[in-house]
C-alpha cells in the first residue's frame, strides 16, 4: 500500500517552455517546408498572396505544435502547472482564429461563383456571357479586366460604359488585341495560363499553361508568329499565338537578379526592332526593380532604367516610340515616359491619389489622351479608371470601384 507521506516529485517544466517557444521556433522551419511544397520562394514574405498564405499555414502549424506540447506538459505533471495552462491558452486562441478564418474563406470561395483562382484549363468554367460572334470593337474602345469579378469590361471612346465584353472568365489579368476583330489574348491572375478569346466565333480556349505563380503581361507580334507573356515567379516566355510552338523561357528571375518577385510584369512588343519591353518587381532587393528590354531570341537583355515600384507599362509607337510607365518618387505614384533605349526620361504628372498605385495604362497620342487605372491595393483591391491629357490636365473619372481592375487596353 502506497505511503501517503511520500509525495510525487514534479518534473521540471521542459515541455512547458517548449510549448511557449514553439510558434517562434517551429514557424521558420514550417515556412521553409511549406514554401518548398507550394513552390513559393523562401526568405521573403512580402508582396504576394502565395507567400502570405505560406506564412499563415506555417504559423498555424507552429501553434498546433505549441498546443500539443502544452497538453503533453500538463499530462506529464510538470512543475508550475499554471504556466502549462497559460501556454495552452496563448497557443489555442490564435489557432482558433486562424482556423475560423480558413473555414470562412473556404465557405466564401464555395459560394462565390466568379472566384478568381481558376487557373487551369481543367477547372475553366464556360463563359456565362461571351461576345456575340463576329462582334467588332470600334477603334478607341477601352477594354480592362475586372479581375475579381471575372469580367472584361469596355467603354466606348466618349466614356460611355457598355455591357461587359465577357463574363465568367475566372480572373483575367492583362490583355492584348491587335485590332477590333480580335483575337483577344488574356493572362490569368490566379495561375500561369494564357487564353485566347476569338471574337469572330466567341470561342475561348487555353493556349499555354505554365509553371509560375500567376500570369502577368502579354504581347503578340502576329507577323513574327510570336506570343510573349510573363509569369510572376517564372519569368518571361515566348510561344506562338496558336499555342502550337512549345513555350520557351527567354528571361528567368535569376537573369535579372530578382530574388523574390515578378518578371514580365507589363509586356510590350516592338516589332520593328524585334524587342520585348517589360519590368521586374523585386520584394527583397532594389536591384531587381527595373525596366528591361530583350530580343525575340532572348539575347541582348538590357536594363533600361531602375524603378522604385512600377505596376503598369504601355508602348506608343508614334513620334519615334515612347514607353509610358508608373514609378514611385518620394512616396508618390507618378507617370513617366522614356524612349525605347531608356533615354529622355520625362516625368508627366503625379497620379490624382498619389498614395495609390497604377494598375493599367493606355495612351492615344493622336487625341493627346492618357487613360490609367488606380488601384486601392489590398485588402479591398478595387480600381478607378481615369482619363486626362498627356500632362495630367483635364482629369475625368470614367469608372470607379472596379473589382480588381487592371490590364487596360485601347483598341487600335
Amino acid at each position: 500500500m502506497k505511503d501517503p507521506r511520500v509525495q510525487s516529485v514534479q518534473r521540471p517544466p521542459a515541455l512547458t517552455v517548449l510549448a511557449l517557444l514553439a510558434p517562434f521556433l517551429a514557424t521558420p522551419l514550417f515556412v521553409a517546408l511549406v514554401g518548398w511544397m507550394r513552390g513559393c520562394p523562401v526568405g521573403n514574405l512580402n508582396g504576394h498572396w502565395c507567400a502570405v498564405g505560406t506564412l499563415i499555414i506555417a504559423v498555424g502549424l507552429g501553434l498546433i505544435a505549441g498546443v500539443l506540447l502544452a497538453i503533453a506538459a500538463l499530462k506529464r505533471g510538470e512543475r508550475y502547472r499554471w504556466l502549462g495552462w497559460f501556454a495552452l491558452v496563448i497557443n489555442a486562441l490564435p489557432l482558433t482564429l486562424i482556423l475560423g478564418w480558413a473555414v470562412s474563406g473556404l465557405v466564401r470561395s464555395l459560394l462565390d461563383a466568379p472566384a478568381v483562382d481558376q487557373p487551369s484549363a481543367q477547372r475553366e468554367r464556360p463563359l456565362t456571357r461571351s461576345p456575340a460572334p463576329g462582334e467588332t470593337l470600334p477603334s478607341g474602345t477601352l477594354l480592362y479586366s475586372a479581375t475579381s469579378a471575372g469580367e472584361i469590361r469596355r467603354l466606348v471612346p466618349d466614356g460611355q460604359r457598355l455591357a461587359p465584353l465577357a463574363v465568367g472568365l475566372g480572373g483575367p489579368h492583362d490583355l492584348h488585341l491587335d485590332g477590333g476583330e480580335g483575337p483577344l489574348y488574356i493572362t490569368q491572375w490566379g495561375g500561369p495560363v494564357v487564353r485566347v478569346l476569338d471574337l469572330a466565333t466567341a470561342a475561348l480556349r487555353t493556349v499555354y499553361t505554365g509553371s509560375g505563380s500567376g500570369g502577368q503581361g502579354i504581347g503578340v507580334d502576329a507577323a513574327a508568329d510570336s506570343l510573349f507573356w510573363g509569369e510572376y515567379y517564372g519569368g518571361l516566355y515566348r510561344g506562338s499565338p496558336d499555342g502550337e510552338a512549345p513555350a520557351r523561357r527567354l528571361v528567368s528571375p535569376q537573369d535579372l537578379g530578382v530574388c523574390s518577385g515578378g518578371v514580365g510584369v507589363g509586356v510590350e512588343v516592338g516589332p520593328a526592332a524585334r524587342q520585348v519591353y517589360f519590368f521586374s518587381r523585386d520584394n527583397c532587393d532594389a536591384r531587381g526593380r527595373a525596366l528591361w528590354r530583350v530580343g525575340y531570341d532572348g539575347e541582348g537583355l538590357t536594363r533600361l532604367r531602375p524603378l522604385e515600384s512600377s505596376d503598369c507599362l504601355t508602348l506608343a509607337r508614334q513620334d519615334g516610340g515612347w514607353l509610358y510607365f508608373s514609378d514611385v518618387r518620394e512616396g508618390r505614384f507618378q507617370l513617366w515616359r522614356t524612349r525605347l533605349d531608356g533615354s529622355e526620361a520625362q516625368w508627366l504628372f503625379d497620379l490624382p491619389e498619389p498614395e495609390r498605385p497604377c494598375a493599367g495604362i493606355a495612351v492615344d497620342t493622336e487625341t493627346n489622351r492618357l487613360y490609367f487605372l488606380q488601384s486601392s491595393g489590398e485588402p479591398h483591391n478595387v480600381s478607378d479608371l481615369w482619363r486626362s491629357d498627356l500632362a495630367g490636365r483635364g482629369l475625368e473619372l470614367l469608372d470607379r470601384n472596379i473589382p480588381g481592375g487592371q490590364g487596360l487596353l485601347l483598341v487600335p
